[in-house]
């Protein structure tokens, strides 16, 4: 994986499945809320586990040159079934004191509903305190109550 040096992000052009783009949407006072759209097939099952990895590494790498107070994933244009290594996303999120970064996802369609599952709290995006939207703004004005709420 190469990092795009326009976006400071990783290039993810050696995908063949997946594209991915970052900017930071809002900045707040503890960073910006950084939105990453990731678009194309996820394929289902195990054989999303490497689709996930790299999505994973594109997180980390995107976290590693923000100071990111919150993200937002925009799913939107992800074609995805099922397979639970998509997790790895919040996992991505989490903080040296086991706490998570605030987290939205936007998903519509059959992908929201292969998600949702996947937002319980037995499972991770749930027990990272993700919530999901069908549009951006909504997506946004919870991340902006909840860093209101932490004081950020």
């Amino acid at each position: 994986m190469q990092v795009n040096p326009n976006r400071g992000s990783p290039d993810l052009s050696e995908m063949s499945k997946l594209t991915a783009t970052s900017e930071q949407i809002l900045r707040q006072h503890g960073g910006p809320i950084l939105a990453i759209a990731f678009a194309g097939m996820y394929p289902p099952g195990s054989e999303g586990n490497e689709c996930a990895a790299e999505m994973v590494a594109y997180v980390r790498s995107a976290l590693s040159t923000t100071n990111t107070a919150a993200m937002l994933f925009d799913l939107r244009n992800l074609d995805y079934t099922w397979g639970d290594a998509i997790g790895g996303l919040a996992v991505a999120l989490m903080e040296k004191n086991a706490s998570f970064r605030p987290l939205a996802i936007v998903a519509v369609g059959p992908t929201a509903r292969a998600l949702e599952p996947l937002l319980s709290r037995r499972f991770v995006f749930g027990f990272a305190g993700a919530k999901m939207f069908d549009n951006v703004p909504d997506a946004v004005s919870h991340l902006e109550r909840v860093l209101k709420a932490r004081g950020e």
